[in-house]
C-alpha cells in the first residue's frame, strides 16, 4: 500500500493555506476534534496530508501510526502488530494533485 513503511516528518510543518483550506473540508473528515490530528507527510514525492484519530480502534489491513523509538511510521495493520505502538488510525488521507 502506498504509505507502508513511510516515516512522519515532525519537523515539516504546515502552511498556512493548508490549514485554512482544511478547516473548511473539517467537518467533513473529523469525527472526534478532541482526539484528531492532522499531519503532513510526502507520498511518492507529493505532499500528502494525514488525518489521525487516536481514538479509533484499528481493524487488521487498516493504515495506523505507529510510535516505534526513532519516531512516527505509517503502516497497515496486522494481526501481529502490537496493539501498544499504535498511535493512531489513519481515518482519512489528501493527496496533492
Amino acid at each position: 500500500m502506498p504509505f507502508n513503511n513511510s516515516y512522519i516528518d515532525s519537523e515539516r510543518s504546515i502552511p498556512p493555506d493548508a490549514r485554512e483550506k482544511f478547516v473548511a473540508l473539517a467537518p467533513q473528515v473529523v469525527r472526534e476534534p478532541i482526539s484528531t490530528h492532522l499531519v503532513r507527510t510526502d507520498r511518492n514525492g507529493k505532499a500528502c496530508f494525514l488525518v489521525i484519530d487516536m481514538a479509533t480502534i484499528p481493524n487488521e489491513g487498516d493504515l495506523v501510526v505507529l510510535s516505534l523509538g526513532n519516531g512516527l511510521k505509517v503502516s497497515r495493520m496486522r494481526q501481529t502488530t502490537p496493539r501498544d505502538i499504535v498511535w493512531g488510525t489513519v481515518v482519512w488521507y489528501l493527496q496533492q494533485a
